[in-house]
């Protein structure tokens, strides 16, 4: 792909490379996001908290 991208127009080559290294930093960005929702979600089922009482009259 690499390759083709600069035999067809050789400016296209560092636009290729800066599209892939942010789609890689992308997809990192995401899995921190996704690790710290994780451990969010974990810390919270392993919470207590108190209900009140739906009728209270």
């Amino acid at each position: 792909m690499l390759v083709v991208a600069g035999w067809v127009a050789p400016g296209s080559m560092a636009f290729l490379v800066l599209a892939e290294a942010l789609m890689i930093a992308a997809a990192v960005l995401l899995g921190l996001v996704i690790e710290r929702i994780t451990a969010l979600q974990s810390s919270a089922l392993g919470a207590t908290v108190p209900v009140a009482h739906l009728t209270q009259a």
